[in-house]
């Protein structure tokens, strides 16, 4: 029920402060998730709404990113075999780039699709954390961020794992 919640706030804070032209990926029409079956028939196109989204400016602005960003969170607020947690820590990265909490729940969804035996909290974590300092290292229109060029030492150092167990 608290994983809803979260991803019920992180949709609205998402919508509200979109800023990404997606051009490359167009959610489906008339998609339904209501079956185990539903979740399973959408994964390539959730990887490739993922992809896209970590690909995508982050400072541009449309309805189609909008629509991408609701695909994916419906997908993820009831897929039954995919649970992502959200923290003060992760949402402290978000706060000058918004669109980092969608690639942080991209980048979490991704890891659990290919690893879909690995149910350890932390690798999912980390593999969010990966997909927000891969898209800010890219540039792309991100607004530059001293907790997340501190995470890139950080990382450069070995160290990303530890600093993640110590945000769980």
């Amino acid at each position: 029920m608290k994983n809803r919640q979260y991803l019920f706030l992180g949709f609205l804070f998402i919508i509200l402060c979109s800023n990404i032209l997606a051009q490359d990926f167009t959610v489906p029409r008339r998609y339904s998730f209501r079956r185990l079956e539903d979740f399973r028939r959408y994964e390539s196109d959730i990887l490739r709404c993922i992809e896209y989204l970590e690909q995508a400016p982050v400072n541009d602005l449309s309805d189609n990113r909008r629509r991408i960003n609701s695909f994916l969170l419906e997908w993820l607020t009831d897929v039954p075999y995919v649970q992502v947690r959200i923290n003060s820590a992760v949402m402290d990265l978000c706060r000058e780039n918004t669109n980092f909490l969608i690639i942080f729940m991209g980048g979490w969804v991704k890891y659990s699709l290919s690893h879909s035996d690995d149910n350890e909290i932390v690798n999912g974590y980390l593999a969010g954390i990966e997909s927000i300092l891969r898209v800010y290292q890219r540039g792309n229109g991100v607004i530059e961020d001293s907790r997340i060029e501190g995470l890139i030492v950080i990382q450069r150092n070995g160290k990303l794992r530890d600093w993640v167990l110590e945000q769980l």
